[in-house]
């Protein structure tokens, strides 16, 4: 008998890799326009900057993993295509 979290991965993570150049093209600067959101990450990096990895799940092409990895954060994203597509520019 199949799992229902075998059934949702299987169309959902290749849903993801499909769209996953598409994505990075339109969120990977997202952060240049929300202050908000910048201040509260810089918040988040200096609590846990230094203890270990951080989860960062669906991050997309990484614009979030990417800030919080230049003030010291470490973390990632578990579908590769999304992963590979946030080196692309914004």
């Amino acid at each position: 008998m199949t799992r229902p979290a075998d059934r949702w991965g299987a169309g959902i993570v290749p849903s993801y890799d499909a769209i996953a150049d598409e994505y990075a093209q339109q969120y990977f600067d997202e952060l240049d326009g929300k202050p908000f959101d910048r201040a509260w990450l810089d918040r988040f990096a200096e609590s846990v900057k230094g203890r270990g990895r951080v989860c960062d799940l669906g991050c997309g092409p990484g614009q979030i993993a990417r800030y919080l990895a230049a003030r010291g954060v470490d973390g990632g994203d578990g579908a590769p295509p999304q992963s590979e597509a946030r080196v692309l520019p914004g």
